[in-house]
């Protein structure tokens, strides 16, 4: 897939997350991040805050955000298939 058609699915998919923010009143951070790495590429954190953002970016899905310092357990970092949903 071209990368423009990518990048129109990504935007649309982001497009409806902040249409459902906004419903309720609240910003979606997801523009602004999408515009963010459209022109400036991907900031660098670390790896958790890097593989969240990528994911985010990439899928135009939005990632839950989790305190880290409160995190109990494992993390687990998965990467789908072709067509896998």
């Amino acid at each position: 897939m071209r990368k423009r058609e990518t990048l129109a699915q990504i935007t649309k998919r982001i497009e409806i997350y902040d249409r459902f923010f906004g419903n309720f009143g609240y910003e979606c951070p997801l523009p602004g991040h999408l515009k963010r790495t459209i022109n400036s590429g991907f900031p660098r954190y670390d790896l958790l805050v890097d593989a969240h953002f990528m994911a985010e970016m990439c899928a135009g899905i939005l990632v839950a955000v989790t305190d880290y310092d409160r995190f109990e357990g494992k993390l687990t970092l998965d990467l789908a298939q072709e067509g896998e949903i």
